[in-house]
Formats: structure tokens, sequence, C-alpha cells
């Protein structure tokens, strides 16, 4: 769904994924279902957006497992041009290697310039 200012997306598909951690020798192939929801605003003056994006990646093999990342983007036109860019992102694994932590979380910041 789309209109001037939002757009709204709900899409679905297939992945094939090799994974290897560090520690280990071995690495396997698997593959992965995936959901992803977006929804995207914009601000023509000033220029800005916010969008969220959400990912699912189920397990096929085993639907009980699976993977998770959002993000969350916000951007905002301060000075004619110049833009500061703020992301908070979470991942999350059903199943991480043992030791492991089965979430990660952040906050990024930058600053840019358009020409």
């Amino acid at each position: 769904m789309q209109n001037n200012r939002n757009q709204f997306s709900i899409t679905g598909g297939i992945n094939g994924t090799q994974e290897s951690f560090v520690g280990e020798d071995e690495s396997t192939s698997k593959l992965e279902g995936r959901i992803q929801f977006r929804y995207l605003h914009r601000n023509l003056s000033p220029e800005g957006r916010v969008s969220f994006t959400s990912n699912i990646y189920p397990l096929l093999g085993d639907l009980s497992k699976y993977r998770a990342e959002t993000d969350l983007s916000l951007r905002r036109e301060f000075i004619d041009d110049l833009f500061l860019d703020l992301t908070v992102y979470h991942s999350y694994t059903s199943d991480p290697p043992t030791g492991a932590a089965g979430t990660d979380y952040g906050v990024t910041t930058s600053v840019g310039y358009s020409w």
C-alpha cells in the first residue's frame, strides 16, 4: 500500500544461509523462510523520513527455531541538504551457540550532506 507520504509492504520468500561461528571449524547450511514488514513515512519540507523494517526468518526444517531483525531509522534535514540520521536495531536468534547471547541491539548516528 502506498500514497505520497506513506508506504507499507509485507513480503515473503526463502533464503539459503551458511553459518560458521567463531571458534568452530564447521559451517552449516540452512534453508529459511523470510517474512518482512516495512513501513516508510516521508516529509518533503523539511525533508525527512521514518522507516521501520522487521524481518523474521523461520528455519524451514524446524519452525520452532527462528531469527528476527528489526530496524527503526529516522532521517531529518536540519540545514539545506545537511541531514542527521539515527537508527536503532535489534537482532534475536532463538537458538544461539552455546555460551552466546541470543539478543543484540544498538544505536547508530550519522551526519551527512546531499548534493
